[in-house]
């Protein structure tokens, strides 16, 4: 009988040994799962988190290329009004020149009619004197 309780006291031991360890295993795992439930939720967080960085870039990134484009069209636009201004610039000048052209003809003729008037004159005044020693 004593190997029987020897026995029996030795699986009940075993038994409890097991099942304590089994426990102690259990707690492990759950312990570890927590802890890589926990890691993981860092790392999700971490990746959102990289991923909001992302996206914000791609979004800086879209409004430089469109601030970009709308510096070429404002570039294309000043180039325009460069050009503008340099027709006009020309046409202004040519527009003096002909100003010029006309006011040195209308010059001409009133140096003209100046000098037709001057004979004109002349011309009266010898009348007037052939007259004068005419009638003397």
């Amino acid at each position: 009988m004593k190997t029987i309780t020897k026995l029996i006291l030795s699986a009940v031991v075993g038994g409890i040994i097991t099942i304590g360890s089994a426990f102690a295993q259990n707690n492990t795992v759950k312990e570890n799962t927590e802890k890589a439930e926990k890691q993981l939720k860092e790392e999700q967080k971490a990746l959102e988190k990289k991923q909001d960085r992302a996206e914000d870039l791609i979004k800086a990134e879209k409004n430089a290329v469109k601030k970009e484009g709308n510096l070429e069209k404002a570039e294309k636009k000043l180039e325009k009004k460069e050009k503008a201004a340099e027709k006009a610039e020309k046409m202004v000048t040519r527009k003096e020149k002909q100003k010029n052209r006309a006011d040195k003809k209308v010059d001409r003729k009133a140096n003209k009619i100046k000098k037709a008037d001057k004979k004109e004159a002349e011309v009266k005044r010898e009348k007037e004197e052939e007259l004068e020693k005419n009638i003397d």
